[in-house]
């Protein structure tokens, strides 16, 4: 599968059955994958800002280490 695509949004839970999660800050992810027959494939994954930061830093890491062996 290729990533081709993907779109973000970033969100706050204002109302909820639970009082802890009210104020709650997230980030919405689509990605769209291209599968071999071309068909799109969507995935869609909610993650904490921590989360978030997370991978953002480890995508980060992998692009480092990517422009290192193709130098």
């Amino acid at each position: 599968m290729e990533l081709v695509d993907f779109e973000w949004r970033f969100g706050v839970t204002a109302s909820t059955s639970e009082v802890k999660q009210v104020g709650r800050t997230f980030v919405h992810l689509k990605l769209i994958f291209n599968k071999d027959e071309g068909k799109p494939v969507v995935k869609t994954i909610e993650l904490s800002i921590q989360q978030f930061y997370t991978l953002l830093s480890q995508l980060e890491q992998a692009q480092v280490q990517l422009e290192d062996m193709l130098l």
